[in-house]
């Protein structure tokens, strides 16, 4: 009966924790709102690449408010499977190619920086990219990897998954809540 219990008490905290704790997201002792979640696959077999989720300093920010910088919101994800950085920095090429068009050139500077803190990703690894108006700060793991004041930055960082032509249709609605 006792391992009955154990296994009950068990099971029932991991539910509980995973179930809860992707609602909040609290960091440098200022807590954030889910606003939504995306699971990225890639390809044809549609393999589990990362999920991400999107959170803002309020519950009723919108994506005017994140595209201009209106508030704190912070992009945070959970790596399913082990990535090379050469895929992660042709991703943020393309999102951001995608994205910005004919103005690609103007961001390359920013484009290169994000390209440089741009690290391998293990599985299970999280990362947190956290846009506070002109700030930018980039986490990995629970640890600082990046901070900096760039408005330019600020201003695409999101654009991959938020941006009018996102990774997918279903990433932006989803990450938005719609």
């Amino acid at each position: 009966m006792r391992r009955i219990f154990i296994c009950f008490l068990f099971f029932f905290t991991v539910v509980s924790k995973e179930s809860v704790s992707q609602d909040y997201l609290n960091l440098d002792g200022k807590e954030y709102y889910k606003k939504g979640d995306y699971l990225y696959e890639w390809g044809v077999l549609k393999i589990d690449v990362y999920k991400v989720f999107l959170y803002c300093d309020r519950k009723d920010c919108t994506r005017s408010d994140i595209l201009n910088n209106n508030g704190s919101y912070a992009l945070k994800f959970l790596y399913l499977r082990n990535i090379k950085k050469k895929y992660s920095k042709k991703g943020w090429e393309v999102g951001l190619k995608r994205n910005l068009k004919k103005n690609y050139r103007k961001y390359i500077n920013e484009v290169n920086w994000l390209q440089d803190i741009t690290k391998d990703m293990k599985k299970n690894d999280e990362v947190i990219l956290l846009i506070d108006r002109n700030e930018f700060a980039y986490y990995k793991n629970d640890k600082v990897v990046a901070k900096i004041t760039n408005a330019k930055l600020t201003n695409i960082i999101s654009l991959p998954w938020l941006g009018d032509n996102a990774i997918t249709k279903a990433c932006r609605k989803n990450l938005l809540g719609n």
